[in-house]
Parts: structure tokens; C-alpha cells; sequence
């Protein structure tokens, strides 16, 4: 269980540290795209730590990951307080952060849900899933990208890898073993999709 709050927390900061974005993006809905934020936070964050990698200016590490998300979270803030500054504080009503709330508590039962039933249904051997770990744990071992093939000794992956890296990034941040990564990484894309 412990693993599990641990990487829904790791989703809420994502999704926080780019509030201002998404509220811009989807400010005529009514929970201002909220939900929209964990997607964009995982995408954008993840993205910046995989393209630093990848021409190896930072280790893919924890710590590298966490400052990739300080930084973004600096940057879509930042213009934030810039924009108060020359256009004033609007007006936020209260119904906003009810509705934040009931979306994020929406999305943690969803998530509960399909954490229980997928991690009491998950058999190793089914469709793709022996691949999909054996990304995830190079990933998590690789320093820079692309990391090696599995199936190819000696080689790189030379072909799609970015969801198994998505889930590894969420391990990473939020200090969960691999082996849990799998199983949440795929009760956190069904509760996403709902």
C-alpha cells in the first residue's frame, strides 16, 4: 500500500507542477482540465529528463528526475506570479478547489480500484508483459538513453520505448520498486482513460 500512495503522490505533484498550464490550456472547463494536468506534468517532465539523457547532459537518476520536475514547476510558476504581477490576481471561486478535489479523490478511487484488480490478475506471461518488465528494468538501470535491448545483446533499443519509460520515470520519483512500477503503471493509464 505503501508503494501505491507513494506513486499517486508522485502523479499529484506532477500534475501540480503544471496547474498553471493546465488551467490556461483548459480554462473554459469547469474543473479547469485538472485531471489533464497529470498527463501534461508526466509528459512534460518526463520529456525534459529523457532529452537531457539522451545527449547526456544529466544521469537518468532520482534525483536528476526531481530536478527536472523543480524546474518545470519553476518555469509554468513563474510565469504565473509574472502574469498576477501585470494583470492582477483574478478572482478564484471557491467551486474551483471543490472540484479539484472531487476530481482528485475521483481519480484515487479509480486508481485503488484498478491497482486491487490488476495486481490480483497480473500473470507474467500473458501478451507482452515479460517485455514490457524487461523494459521497465533496464530503464530503471540505464544512466543514459536509449538503453540497452534486451533481446539484442550489446545493442540499444532502436525502437518505441517511451510508455515503459513514463512508468519508469513515476518509479524513479516516487521511490517505487520496478516490480510495483509494472502494476500501477497500468492501474494508472485505466484510471487516466476513466
Amino acid at each position: 500500500m505503501e508503494s501505491v500512495v507513494r506513486f499517486w503522490a508522485a502523479l499529484l505533484l506532477l500534475g501540480l507542477s503544471v496547474l498553471p498550464l493546465t488551467e490556461y490550456l483548459f480554462q473554459n472547463f469547469k474543473n479547469k482540465g485538472y485531471l489533464f494536468g497529470k498527463v501534461i506534468g508526466l509528459c512534460m517532465n518526463a520529456y525534459l529528463m529523457w532529452l537531457l539523457s539522451s545527449v547526456r547532459i544529466m544521469k537518468f537518476s532520482a534525483r536528476n528526475a526531481i530536478i527536472c520536475i523543480l524546474v518545470v514547476a519553476a518555469i509554468c510558476w513563474g510565469i504565473r506570479l509574472i502574469s498576477y504581477r501585470k494583470k492582477g490576481v483574478p478572482e478564484e471561486k471557491e467551486d474551483v478547489l471543490i472540484r479539484y478535489l472531487i476530481s482528485e479523490i475521483g481519480f484515487l478511487l479509480f486508481f485503488l480500484l484498478f491497482t486491487y484488480l490488476m495486481g490480483n490478475r497480473i500473470i507474467g506471461t500473458e501478451t507482452e508483459k515479460a517485455m514490457d518488465y524487461a523494459f521497465l528494468t533496464n530503464i530503471s538501470r540505464t544512466e543514459y538513453f536509449p538503453p540497452v535491448d534486451t533481446w539484442a545483446a550489446g545493442t540499444t533499443l532502436n525502437y518505441y520505448y517511451f510508455g515503459q519509460y513514463l512508468v519508469t520515470f513515476l518509479s524513479k520519483i516516487s521511490f517505487v520498486k520496478t516490480e510495483y512500477a509494472y502494476t500501477l503503471g497500468m492501474a494508472m493509464i485505466a484510471s487516466l482513460c476513466v
